[in-house]
């Protein structure tokens, strides 16, 4: 669901309609074994996360920032990480904490 309208679905990113403290949760699972996952504000990486294990397993992450209207959230799979399947295995989240 798109609760407020946040998500941006053909930017895959969520864009923050009023300011404030947000959760953001990423859980994805890969084919290598390998996750390198960063999280993103504005197109500016903030937290890239690493996770290595044997064959497909899932990896999750999470982040709170403060955020300004308009500001974007995003999350990229950078080098050396091979996806698997879409949502449920690869999820982006996030709600407005206060």
């Amino acid at each position: 669901t798109n609760v407020g309208g946040g998500y941006v679905n053909g930017r895959n990113e969520f864009v923050a309609p009023i300011a404030g403290t947000y959760m953001f949760s990423v859980s994805a699972s890969s084919l290598n074994g390998v996750a390198n996952l960063e999280f993103a504000l504005n197109d500016q990486g903030l937290s890239q996360t690493t996770f290595t294990r044997d064959g497909l397993s899932p990896h999750s992450n999470n982040v709170i920032l403060e955020l300004s209207t308009g500001d974007a959230v995003s999350v990229k799979a950078m080098t050396n990480c091979e996806m698997y399947g879409t949502a449920p295995l690869n999820t982006f989240t996030g709600f407005l904490i206060q």
